[in-house]
């Protein structure tokens, strides 16, 4: 999928260029620091999403979302912004806005909007040039394309990191530590002990003590086997 990013600091740029390679392999980047250097990318490439930030030294990214608009851009777009006024919001949105984040983002709510952004645009096009019947246009409009993911039973806990997490246990057919979980996913042992534990009490995991010479015992867990 090819993305265009709109944006003036080049540190809010590069931080969501991560966040975007993070999310899927598959998505092309290509970032714009001016208005008029995203019209021109745009006329020179298809993108299918844009992420786009409201202030610019001389226009807005209203202005452009209504510029693109009236020449047939039709690509979906996702604010990013520090703007917060009702006024700003009701204009994106009209203008075909998918979604809405205040800066600073966390990535878990990037990633959810990116992934939905990317689901409706694959409903679409998986219609090809066929009409869409009542069922899918409902589905399409109701759910925004929202993409299912796994509950979350506490609240502060991220979907995404608590997806990456799950997916990581259920390759492993042994028995293992939050160390090895926080190692192999690239987090905090702590942070990775909240989500083992969230599981263990939605019946997803199983733990047992293991007893060193000295000191607490190592919970060791493992997939549940009911």
């Amino acid at each position: 999928m090819n993305i265009l990013i709109l944006e003036d600091d080049p540190m809010v740029s590069s931080i969501t260029s991560r966040f975007l390679k993070q999310i899927s392999t598959d998505f092309h980047t290509v970032c714009a620091g001016t208005i008029d250097e995203a019209h021109r990318l745009c006329r020179k490439n298809e993108f299918e999403l844009m992420l786009v930030d409201v202030y610019f030294p001389d226009k807005t990214g209203v202005d452009f979302l209504q510029e693109e608009r009236a020449r047939g851009n039709a690509a979906a777009a996702i604010m990013i912004t520090a703007d917060k006024t009702p006024r700003t919001v009701e204009q994106t949105l009209a203008l075909g806005a998918v979604d809405y984040l205040i800066k600073p983002f966390e990535f878990d709510r990037f990633s959810e909007a990116v992934l939905r952004a990317r689901e409706r645009i694959s409903k679409i096009q998986d219609s090809g040039s066929s009409d869409l019947d009542q069922n899918q246009l409902d589905s399409l409009i109701r759910s925004g394309g929202r993409v299912q993911a796994d509950p979350l039973p506490e609240k502060g806990m991220g979907a995404q990191t608590y997806s990456m997490v799950k997916e990581i246990i259920e390759k492993h057919e042994d028995d293992f530590s939050a160390r090895d979980i926080a190692e192999e996913a690239g987090l905090a042992r702590v942070t990775v002990r909240r989500y083992l534990e969230s599981m263990l009490a939605d019946g997803l995991l199983e733990m047992s003590p293991v007893y060193g010479h000295v000191g607490r015992p190592m919970h060791r867990y493992r997939r549940s086997r009911k």
